[in-house]
């Protein structure tokens, strides 16, 4: 399946829905679905980002900021929606916004509840800080501890949380597109340091350059998506049991920078191997275990995104 742009906000009548479809192997054939959504999982078109729907593909969560900050966490079976408030960036003195223009957004559903974060409305600015809601309760967990208020945190995903560091003092390449990072870090979030913070298992980074998390080839196994002024490449991280930061890294594509048909995210992983899309519409494939990045068929629409395998 691909979808090149859909509504991303939990409310299918925003965006543009229509414009993707889905593609059938071996004939590498593109059919549209004028249903199409941002993401496809449990059998339905759902107008979330992937990162929104359930570890087990039953629900669905995200954020309405109205001006308060709502969670809506979507049955995708039923269609039943349970509202949930979520604590209002404000301060104890007044009821004036801490960050003006101020809001939260769904960072991750996982199997322990819904990971929400603080994001400046209408603005380019990174997200920062983390908060676990627990939707049966609707209780506030800090699952990070004092990284919780500052960080700049990317995904969660399988257990594992990533952030991400920018240094000002490094330029990105001219075609590196945002946002991305200069480091980005891998913790684990069951279990902590005797400082009671996440240990740190892999992390990825690029001299002279940027990264972006682009997928993972398993819970565990992230794909970075990392450019120079020369290079674009695709490496896989897998996380190491000694606790040390580099993380075993193999590089799985490399291509030029700035070139359309360079695999991007977000990656899916369907079981059996992991999915990417491209700027110019090139769907590629990875196998697990290895052997070839190949391009294995072209959408007529772009840029591509791959919304979800189907089964």
């Amino acid at each position: 399946m691909a979808s090149p742009q859909a509504p991303v906000d939990g409310s299918a009548k925003d965006g543009v829905a229509g414009s993707g479809g889905f593609v059938t192997f071996p004939s590498a054939s593109f059919t549209r679905d004028s249903k199409s959504l941002a993401t496809y999982a449990a059998g339905k078109w759902l107008p979330v980002p992937r990162e929104s729907v359930s570890s087990d593909e039953t629900r669905y969560a995200y954020v309405v900021n109205s001006p308060d900050p709502f969670l809506h966490v979507v049955t995708i079976a039923t269609g039943r929606e349970v509202v949930i408030p979520l604590e209002p960036l404000i301060t104890a003195a007044t009821a004036a916004r801490t960050r003006p223009g101020s809001g939260r957004a769904v960072l991750g559903f996982e199997p322990e509840g819904v990971y929400v974060q603080n994001v400046f409305l209408y603005s380019d600015s990174h997200p920062y800080g983390l908060a676990l809601v627990e939707p049966a309760s609707g209780n506030y967990v800090d699952p990070v501890g004092a990284l919780s208020g500052n960080g700049e945190y990317i995904a969660v995903h399988g257990g594992y949380l990533y952030s991400g560091e920018t240094a000002d003092y490094t330029t990105a390449p001219r075609t590196a597109k945002e946002p991305y990072w200069h480091l980005i870090m891998m913790m684990q979030l069951k279990g902590a340091d005797i400082m009671g913070l996440p240990i740190q298992v892999a992390e990825a980074w690029r001299s002279g350059g940027v990264v972006r998390l682009v997928g993972y080839a398993a819970p565990d196994v992230p794909f970075f998506a990392e450019e120079t002024s020369t290079l674009y490449a695709v490496d896989m991280v897998y996380r190491v049991s000694d606790r040390s930061f580099s993380g075993q890294t193999v590089e799985v594509f490399t291509g030029h920078p700035g070139d359309p048909n360079n695999p991007t995210g977000p990656a899916v992983w369907d079981g059996n191997g992991t999915w990417f899309g491209s700027d110019s519409g090139v769907i590629w494939y990875y196998p697990d275990g290895g052997g070839a990045f190949m391009p294995v068929a072209i959408a007529p629409i772009h840029p591509v995104m791959i919304a979800g395998p189907c089964r």
